[in-house]
Formats: structure tokens, sequence, C-alpha cells
């Protein structure tokens, strides 16, 4: 059984996924850019949520 189910519980285990997603990513690199650093995962997930 997965997320696929269409109930309550199975919509909140995606949604606790994503979040701990966002809660896992390291501390911003001091090489990287800040908005690319921020708007990729956000993209990803976006992306990921509509296909």
């Amino acid at each position: 059984m997965g997320p696929i189910l269409k109930t309550p519980i199975a919509f909140l285990t995606l949604v606790e996924r994503k979040i701990l997603v966002f809660i896992k990513e390291p501390v911003k690199p001091s090489t990287s850019s800040p908005t690319l650093f921020l708007i990729t995962p956000t993209l990803a997930l976006t992306l990921a949520h509509l296909f």
C-alpha cells in the first residue's frame, strides 16, 4: 500500500514527504546562487506534484 490510495491519510503522507524534503535540505553553501538554491527544490516538487 502506498500514497496511491485516495484517502486522507495518503494525502497527508504525500504532504509529509514534501515537507521532509525541504527540512532535509542542507544549509546554503557559500558558493551557490541563493536564488537557484531556493527555486530548484520548489520547482522540482511542483512539477512532481503536477505530473
